[in-house]
């Protein structure tokens, strides 16, 4: 496993265990305020945990004393839902906010090198299908999906080893939906976990190798293969 999580608890999220493995999309489902929504969060610790622990790899860590710099550092990034809010800075240039979290990149010497830093950027943006491809328009010049997908990018960039996403195609059209799926389903080819907590049932159905419904704080049940249906993810949220 590239992931361990055992006993995970916060305000809203009561004891939550599981783990996913290299190149697994694992996604959280369940009803707003019963501890899905609130699991990204506590993993890399933009809110703090009560109790729990995460392995990532060799390496144990409480997770009441992660931070997102540690959260990092171990290979875990989150893309909050909040697009405008959490996710991105709208004032600046879309070239900064995709290439700020790999700025290590393209410095030698403690010297930024523009032109490494710029050429890189380009060719992600055109990788991406950002429209338009220019580094230097600010990001609140984008549509949601635009800006959507350089904020995924931004992450992919760093390659981390756990890519964590809440909501990622809230607010995006169905065109720039079926590219975040593509980028998704990339960064799984290409070696990293992906956890994803949504109440899209469909693009979980479409992107998941399992989706755990979180119930009143807890993992109550697990839907993979054929189990994993919209019709399923439904019956298992609002049954009562």
């Amino acid at each position: 496993d590239v992931i361990r999580v055992s006993g995970l608890s916060g305000s809203q999220l009561l004891d939550a265990s599981f783990s996913a493995k290299r190149g697994e999309i694992v996604g959280f489902v369940g009803l707003p305020g019963e501890g899905y929504d609130e699991l990204p969060y506590l993993l890399v610790g933009a809110k703090v945990a009560t109790r729990g622990t995460v392995s990532v790899e060799d390496k144990t860590t409480p997770l009441p004393k992660i931070t997102p710099g540690k959260a990092f550092d171990l290979g875990v990034v989150l893309l909050p839902a909040d697009r405008k809010g959490s996710s991105g800075a709208v004032t600046i240039s879309v070239g900064s906010n995709l290439s700020l979290p790999s700025l290590g990149q393209f410095t030698s010497w403690g010297v930024l090198r523009k032109l490494r830093e710029k050429t890189a950027v380009q060719a992600e943006l055109s990788s991406a299908g950002v429209h338009p491809p220019n580094p230097d328009a600010p990001l609140a010049t984008l549509s949601g999906g635009n800006q959507q997908k350089v904020l995924i990018r931004k992450w992919a960039y760093s390659m981390p080893k756990v890519y964590i996403l809440h909501e990622p195609t809230q607010g995006v059209d169905v065109g720039a939906k079926r590219q975040v799926f593509g980028e998704l389903a990339r960064m799984s080819e290409e070696g990293a976990t992906v956890l994803i907590s949504s109440v899209e049932f469909e693009d979980l159905v479409n992107l998941c190798h399992r989706v755990h419904v979180v119930r009143k704080g807890t993992i109550e049940r697990t839907l993979e293969g054929d189990a994993l249906t919209v019709k399923g993810l439904a019956l298992a949220v609002h049954e009562r």
